[in-house]
């Protein structure tokens, strides 16, 4: 069809039904047009078949100055027969269906079928076992629930990093290889690597896109400390920055007696570089909650550090966090902004 409207919330205390509000938005992407100060009133015949059959009543106008305190998240599909002109249609190409896993084991024989052909997979890394010959790893791409197990002997390309410990879970990556017939148990086929690269342009493309979406929505970006006093909400531990500790390599084989302390046995912070204890930030939520308090709409994204005492793939000692904070919002505005940033 044409537009799906997400949701449009006034950025103070005033009221809409959402069938208003979702005029008032498809007319303000449709026309924008400015008469003064003030939006034209016209009615909204472009969209009127959106929301219902009968005749569009007239959108009133409001004054410049109101409209820019709307905060505004939507999103927008188009129909795969939308027609589009020829300036638009030059260079594109014809959009090729690729290969999933789904594809090779979704069958009744489970790949069998598909055994000595040479596929390229692409997905990202379940689980990457090192042995003395050989790297097993299982690669998923969202298709289905199995994975793929990929062998990859020394002579492959791409077999030193992994050896080197550059592709760990979560990795994006595009293998291409022989599927053949797998001697385990557990899958009847799976795929002899031939080539393994790693996708390294994902994040700096989910980084812009991250900023662009928040910039063009009107938020602030906030760059918080990295070393602070503070702990937030008190839900992570944190990793201490001193210099109480000597950092030379004379300075290693010291006693721990070295370390500055109080009368009552405590440790003498006042020694330190930063005369209290200090961390490596666990979240830059409080002060974007300052700003917030200014700028009305902010956000944070950087690193931050949690010390938790666990070796799984889903913690990281380090870690980029993104942080929205929005003035004079409720949970509507929460899931509105979150849904609209996914999409």
């Amino acid at each position: 069809m044409a537009a799906a409207v997400v949701s449009l919330s006034p950025a103070h205390s005033s009221h809409m039904r959402p069938l208003a509000a979702a005029r008032v938005l498809l007319y303000c992407i449709s026309t924008r047009n400015f008469n003064g100060s003030h939006y034209r009133t016209e009615p909204l015949r472009r969209c009127s078949h959106l929301l219902l059959q009968s005749a569009p009543k007239p959108i009133p106008s409001f004054p410049r100055s109101h409209f820019l305190c709307l905060r505004v998240f939507c999103c927008q599909t188009l129909s795969a027969d939308t027609e589009l002109g020829d300036k638009v249609c030059e260079g594109i190409q014809r959009f090729k269906k690729r290969l999933r896993i789904f594809d090779v084991k979704g069958g009744l024989d489970e790949g069998l079928g598909s055994v000595g052909k040479r596929i390229t997979i692409r997905g990202w890394v379940r689980t990457c076992r090192v042995q003395s010959s050989v790297i097993f790893i299982e690669v998923n791409d969202g298709s289905c629930l199995s994975n793929m197990q990929c062998v990859m002997n020394s002579d492959a390309k791409g077999h030193n990093e992994v050896d080197c410990g550059n592709i760990a879970v979560g990795s994006s990556v595009v293998i291409e290889g022989t599927l053949v017939k797998s001697p385990g148990s557990k899958q009847k086929v799976e795929l002899q690597v031939e080539n393994l690269a790693v996708v390294t342009r994902v994040r700096n493309a989910l980084a812009y896109a991250t900023h662009q979406f928040f910039q063009e929505n009107g938020f602030v970006w906030i760059s918080s400390p990295i070393i602070t006093a503070s702990d937030c909400e008190g839900a992570g531990e944190q990793f201490c920055v001193t210099t109480l500790i000597p950092n030379t390599l004379e300075g290693n084989d010291s006693h721990v007696a070295k370390i500055p302390t109080t009368d009552n046995g405590s440790i003498d912070w006042s020694k330190d570089f930063f005369g209290k204890p200090a961390f490596l930030t666990v979240s830059g939520q409080l002060n974007a909650e300052a700003y917030a308090s200014a700028f009305c709409d902010v956000y944070t994204f950087g690193p931050t550090f949690r010390a938790e005492n666990s070796n799984t793939s889903r913690h990281l000692a380090e870690f980029w966090m993104i942080e929205p904070e929005l003035a004079f919002a409720d949970l509507n505005d929460d899931m509105a902004c979150a849904a609209a940033y996914l999409q």
